[in-house]
């Protein structure tokens, strides 16, 4: 099973970081290898990752814990994201059959092992408890693991649920 990506001394597009690829500049996240394992089955993304492709995580069933870097931002339609997918709407994508949703849960889909979201104190923009991740004033649940294995408490002050919070 392939464990771990090499890039070539000067390759000035991409670099590999304890064997995952991301971009040379660091703001993109490329993919983790299937194989990978990591310490305590947590993965912490690098600071300055604003985007993960889609798939990106595909079929890593090791990796139970992702914490998210501040500098990331969870889009809430992907097909808006990225060029070539924009659409004109929902029903668009689902005639085109494009994976529509946020810009975590295409990165991750449902073939990954993870079951918990994580992001530090520091983030601004967000906050995590119990693997899901909730606005920063926690007024809205932004997104939950495919995987996740708990019961979903809503908690006190919660008012919305973003669109593809709950994916697959």
């Amino acid at each position: 099973v392939f464990k771990e990506f090499r890039v070539e001394e000067g390759n000035t597009h991409f670099k590999a970081v304890d064997g995952v690829l991301y971009s040379m500049d660091g703001t993109k996240f490329i993919a983790m290898p299937r194989g990978k394992t990591v310490t305590n089955s947590t993965y912490e993304i690098l600071e300055g990752v604003t985007f993960m492709p889609e798939l990106s995580f595909s079929r890593n069933p090791y990796i139970k814990t992702l914490i998210l870097p501040d500098s990331y931002v969870i889009r809430q339609d992907v097909s808006l994201q990225v060029p070539e997918y924009r659409l004109a709407s929902q029903t668009a994508a689902q005639d085109a059959n494009i994976n529509a949703g946020n810009s975590i849960s295409t990165a991750l889909y449902q073939y990954t092992g993870i079951v918990n979201y994580e992001v530090k104190e520091t983030n601004k923009r967000y906050k995590s408890d119990r693997g899901i991740i909730y606005s920063k004033d926690m007024s809205k649940i932004i997104a939950i693991p495919t995987k996740y294995n708990q019961d979903i408490i809503i908690p006190e002050g919660v008012t919305t649920i973003e669109f593809y919070a709950f994916y697959n």
